[in-house]
């Protein structure tokens, strides 16, 4: 995970596994919105290592 800043005092949030970026989004200084953010920010992620897990079920390495 990374923090950018970004136009005057907003801030990006970057998730990224092995330099590609997963979810991204600015920070807002809402709590129901940051709450939301990470529960998409966990669920992009999770999707993206079932992908992840499903691509070495296909590979047979010899």
């Amino acid at each position: 995970m990374n923090e950018e800043f970004t136009f005057s005092r907003n801030t990006k949030i970057i998730i990224s596994i092995e330099n590609e970026i997963i979810y991204e989004f600015l920070t807002r200084p809402d709590e129901e919105y940051l709450n939301e953010m990470a529960e998409q920010s966990i669920y992009a992620t999770y999707l993206h290592l079932k992908n992840l897990e499903k691509q070495t079920k296909y590979f047979t390495q010899y």
